[in-house]
């Protein structure tokens, strides 16, 4: 059986078509330096993301929500994710509904050692990396960019605006948000009639136990790029093409996958869908908040210059797939603002960093300015154009230092969200909860409206460390109360400036009510509580420790401080965060090399993200079944994830083997440097030969 040659295209192929010919030398090197700069740049998005750290001596990770991630992993860890339902009090969530994160946190401490304490440290930062490789692939696969921008979009995106802002405690989001950059150029594939079904579905389905809320939001911007093919579409069809192999059918069939996969993984999870709901004065401080780290009126226009790049030069059917999506993408975050400032009451702080088309196109008006120059300058000789080779080096180069002084001024004034008094006073908490008040209820009074709504008016900050130092079995007779030690001896809520406040003190005493008759121990803690002062004067001896003080206990005594963590060491950082990639990359080779018809450095790239993906379906099922994800059972469900993705490959090789005639068995897979060839009765395919 003979085939026709795959089609080529000399913009996406060059360098692999090279390789092996005249000009082998000369293209080796080139690859080389790709490759050198590509690690480059992740060791710079590393430096980067753990330079608060190299700086100073933290003794926690920065981010409000850091004990929260703590905590999930440890809980799981005692007792599966099922722990994961009843472990806060309400309003406060483990966010049972979200299993992805403490899934793979499990999992890297069972094979690789890595303790979710130190995770939290520097996950952000190998996200940041994911992400950057994630979007790079994006950049050859989707955008159909040269291979010298391969290094420039891994920086650009993963040290963008959108990711620094995100990564600051949001570390589900974070995480979902490499799953979709990645599966994003997977769904620009598929519309273009490359086999990439499964590889997408994989990436997309799996968001929905990650963060299924921007999954959901994901599936929504899919649905418009779906719609909007469907002009082309119709083309197809009188053109001959079956109407299973039109970009918008494709698509169709791409969300129906996703959501078979996302909901069948979604429906068993420990917990049902829990949305937060702010006033819109504490979401409008939010929103001040991080609008004012975004540099629009910069990114704007590079936008803009990078839609026009892709709709004007090197024009090509996926280019212009790759260009629609984004903009239906960067539009979420620009709604947002335009809805906001309307009045409307949405989180528009946390929708602007997810719109990661404006973040690339950003990059792609870094990178099309650079090619404009040296290729408009080409024509009038040498002298002109090496002068434009170095302009738009220079171009690249501003583009690069400005996007890193914004994410290093960003990221250098963050700080642990609690000051180091405030963690060794709910460290103390969590020492009384385990020997002043052993078996018996413990109950944190807060009561500082100053903290702001977002932290249930410091209700998530004071329960969360306290319940982080905890071993997981003594959780559950932590509780807290929002008001006055007074009230809730006398066996009610507390009222409070607002109505959030009123709601919040309700439902906590809710959760305390059962263990009301039990004598329970009281907290006091001085930088929750403003009244702390009163408190003591008013019990006299209650001072167990500084800035701690006790009720409900006769002649507590003293209380010894303990010791906070010590800070990690630079270089244990950097080697942490290394290994876990590397981890993450070994669990997700298989996937990437067998399901993504790409080049083998897109492949590689997006190894990582597929590593998340692979790891969180696969633990997720594991645990479902009854499975621990700790120990050598952890072990195990790690290696068998990893094996798996590889056996698609081997499939594909045993049915390539030569049949009697000495012809292959089958010609499927992909095409020269990975691409796959188009299908029969592709739309364009005349156009992509010429």
């Amino acid at each position: 059986m003979r085939t026709s040659p795959a089609p080529t295209n000399p913009k996406l192929g060059a360098e692999a078509q090279q390789v092996g010919g005249p000009g082998r030398a000369l293209t080796t090197f080139r690859l080389a330096a790709l490759v050198t700069a590509t690690l480059a740049a992740v060791g710079a998005l590393l430096f980067l993301f753990l330079s608060p750290y190299f700086a100073n001596r933290y003794h926690v990770s920065v981010g409000n929500d850091a004990p929260q991630y703590l905590a999930r992993a440890r809980i799981v860890a005692g007792g599966g994710l099922d722990a994961l339902a009843n472990a806060f009090p309400a309003p406060l969530t483990a966010n049972p509904d979200r299993p992805g994160y403490p899934v793979v946190a499990n999992l890297l401490d069972s094979t690789l050692g890595i303790a979710p304490d130190r995770l939290a440290f520097m996950f952000s930062a190998v996200l940041s990396v994911v992400i950057g490789l994630a979007a790079a692939a994006f950049s050859r696969m989707a955008m159909e960019e040269p291979p010298w921008s391969f290094p420039v979009y891994a920086l650009l995106v993963g040290g963008s605006t959108s990711t620094v802002l995100t990564a600051i405690g949001h570390v589900d989001n974070l995480m979902v948000d490499a799953l979709l950059l990645a599966g994003a150029g997977a769904a620009v594939l598929v519309a273009d009639g490359r086999p990439a079904m499964l590889a997408a579905i994989l990436l997309l389905g799996s968001t929905a136990i990650v963060h299924w809320n921007f999954a959901l939001l994901f599936a929504a911007v899919l649905g418009v790029f779906t719609a909007s093919l469907v002009p082309a579409s119709i083309q197809a069809l009188r053109k001959g093409t079956r109407a299973v192999d039109t970009p918008a059918a494709r698509m169709a069939g791409l969300l129906a996958g996703s959501a078979v996969v996302g909901g069948a993984a979604f429906l068993p999870a420990p917990g049902a869908p829990h949305v937060v709901e702010l006033p819109r004065a504490q979401l409008a401080v939010d929103y001040a908040r991080t609008s004012s780290k975004y540099r629009l009126p910069i990114l704007g226009p590079l936008g803009v210059a990078g839609a026009a790049a892709l709709a004007l030069m090197h024009r090509t059917r996926r280019r212009a797939y790759a260009l629609i999506l984004l903009v239906v993408w960067a539009a979420v975050g620009l709604v947002a603002i335009l809805l906001f400032e309307r009045g409307s009451a949405i989180p528009a702080h946390r929708l602007l960093p997810f719109a990661y088309g404006i973040p690339i196109l950003a990059a792609a008006g870094v990178v099309g300015l650079a090619r404009l120059s040296g290729e408009r300058l080409r024509g009038f000789g040498n002298v002109a154009g090496a002068t434009g080779r170095v302009a738009g080096a220079v171009v690249v180069v501003a583009g690069l230092i400005g996007s890193g002084v914004v994410a290093y001024r960003i990221l250098s004034v963050r700080t642990p969200f609690l000051s180091d008094t405030a963690l060794e006073e709910t460290a103390t908490a969590a020492n009384i909860a385990s020997t002043l008040a052993a078996g018996r209820p413990v109950v944190l009074v807060v009561n500082w409206p100053d903290l702001g709504a977002g932290t249930f008016y410091g209700v998530a900050p004071a329960y969360r460390w306290t319940s982080a130092w905890l071993p997981p079995g003594e959780r559950p007779r932590l509780h807290v109360y929002l008001g006055s030690a007074a009230n809730l001896m006398a066996g009610r809520p507390s009222a409070g400036p607002d109505a959030l406040f009123d709601e919040t003190s309700a439902a906590l005493w809710e959760d305390i009510r059962p263990v009301a008759s039990d004598r329970p121990v009281v907290v006091e803690m001085k930088s929750f509580d403003k009244h702390f002062s009163k408190f003591v004067k008013r019990h006299p001896g209650s001072e167990v420790a500084p800035r701690v003080a006790v009720g409900g206990v006769a002649s507590p005594g003293t209380i010894t401080v303990p010791r906070l963590p010590d800070p990690p060491r630079n270089e244990s950082l950097v080697g942490l965060a290394v290994l876990t990639l590397l981890g993450l990359a070994a669990a997700g080779m298989g996937w990437s090399s067998s399901l993504l018809p790409a080049g083998w450095l897109e492949r590689v790239a997006c190894a990582p993200a597929f590593g998340i993906a692979a790891l969180a379906l696969g633990g997720y099922a594991a645990d479902r079944l009854g499975f621990r994800l700790t120990g050598a059972s952890g072990v195990v469900v790690a290696l068998a994830v990893a094996v798996l993705g590889f056996a698609p490959l081997a499939v594909r090789g045993v049915r390539r083997r030569p049949g009697p005639s000495g012809e292959p068995g089958d010609h499927e897979g992909a095409a020269g440097a990975g691409e796959a060839p188009a299908p029969p009765g592709h739309p364009d395919e005349d156009a992509r030969r010429a």
